[in-house]
C-alpha cells in the first residue's frame, strides 16, 4: 500500500510516505490539521503514547478521528471454524489487549491535554 502511494505521489514534492512507529512520530509538533486513525489504536503497544503523539503532531485547531470496531464479530467466526477443523488447539486470539475484545466494556477514551 505504501509503495503504491509512493508511486502515485512521486511527482508531488510535498507528499511524503514514511513508514514510522505510531508511538514515536518523526513529525514536528503542529504539523497536521487532521489525523484519521483507522482501527489502529488497538494495535499500538502503548495506546496512551500513540494517542499523545497523534495530538502532538496536530496544529492548534485540530481534528482527530479515530475509527474502530464495536464488536470484532469475525473473531468468533474464525474461532468457530477453528474448533471444527482443529478442536485440540487453543482458540485463536488476536494480538491485542483483551479490553479491545470485550464488546460489553466501553473502549478506552483518552483526553490528551490541549485536545478537544
Amino acid at each position: 500500500m505504501v509503495n503504491i502511494a509512493r508511486e502515485r505521489s512521486s511527482s508531488y514534492s510535498s507528499v511524503h510516505t514514511p513508514v514510522i512507529s505510531s508511538e514515536e512520530l518523526s513529525f514536528p509538533d503542529d504539523t497536521f490539521i487532521y489525523s484519521i486513525t483507522n482501527v489502529n489504536l488497538m494495535c499500538f503497544t502503548d495506546t496512551r503514547k500513540g494517542a499523545r503523539e497523534i495530538v502532538r503532531a496536530l496544529q492548534h485547531n485540530r481534528v482527530v478521528i479515530v475509527i474502530g470496531w464495536t464488536v470484532l464479530g469475525h473473531i468468533e467466526i474464525i474461532q468457530e471454524v477453528q474448533a471444527q477443523i482443529r478442536p485440540d488447539e487453543t482458540p485463536f486470539k488476536p494480538p491485542v489487549p483483551d479490553i479491545w475484545l470485550d464488546s460489553g466494556i466501553p473502549r478506552p477514551c483518552y483526553r490528551v491535554p490541549g485536545s478537544k
